[in-house]
């Protein structure tokens, strides 16, 4: 799907380019600062050694976008674009993947993110089931997020690009993660992924799953009124 932007390859890494880019970045101290990762000892190691490194940025492409405006004003559907780069929190080469923050919506919405480039992990918790899913995505997968869930992303083997459709009214709750993180993370560990559990929480269970391939931004274009009923909203 042409959204109206070129993503570049760099190593391991991706970068995007569009005229009078609006969106906002977020860097490892304030990971550590709001205590949402996995061990905060690794995360100051990392972040005395290497600086603040920055881990991930969101593009507000239903702010800047023509074609992308216009069908967010129309719909009340936002679409954003996260770029999360790959590294590893820890001085070493195993460690907690990079993510973002994550957060729940404060209104009972859906979302739908898809994998532009790259690899991720869609980190999924529904709190009153006790519950996580791990999602694996690759590029072209994409992934239905429940209304009710507390959700992030993991970078994989490289970054990635994901594009995400929310209804603007969905709101977010940061406050969800902040202080505690998530009941699972990401780690790669030998070259292969592992899944730690974070002790403070209790007899939260871990799916694992794998994403599947979509056309949602397709028909957004196409069919907006189709993707308003996948998210949960009113008809236009």
């Amino acid at each position: 799907m042409d959204l109206g932007i070129e993503i570049k390859e760099q190593g391991k890494n991706y970068s995007i380019n569009y005229e009078n880019a609006s969106g906002w970045r977020r860097s490892l101290s304030r990971l550590i600062e709001d205590n949402v990762v996995f061990s905060p000892k690794d995360a100051r190691e990392l972040l005395k050694k290497e600086g603040d490194v920055f881990i991930y940025e969101v593009y507000n492409l239903w702010k800047t976008i023509p074609k992308v405006k216009e069908m967010s004003e129309k719909t009340g559907i936002n679409c954003d674009v996260t770029v999360l780069n790959y590294g590893i929190i820890s001085t070493s080469d195993s460690g907690e993947l990079f993510f973002t923050y994550g957060h729940k919506h404060e209104r009972g919405y859906a979302e739908v993110y898809t994998l532009l480039a790259g690899e991720a992990f869609l980190i999924s918790y529904e709190e009153e089931r006790q519950r996580m899913t791990a999602i694996h995505m690759e590029e072209g997968d994409e992934v239905l997020i429940s209304p009710t869930s507390i959700h992030r992303l993991y970078c994989g083997r490289k970054g990635a690009v994901v594009a995400g459709l929310v209804p603007r009214e969905a709101g977010h709750d940061y406050n969800a993660v902040k202080g505690r993180g998530m009941p699972y993370g990401v780690f790669l560990s030998d070259g292969k992924y592992d899944y730690q559990k974070n002790h403070k929480f209790k007899d939260v269970e871990l799916d694992l799953s794998e994403a599947s391939s979509g056309r949602t931004l397709e028909i957004f274009f196409e069919t907006p009124e189709e993707v308003k009923r996948l998210l949960g909203m009113k008809s236009l």
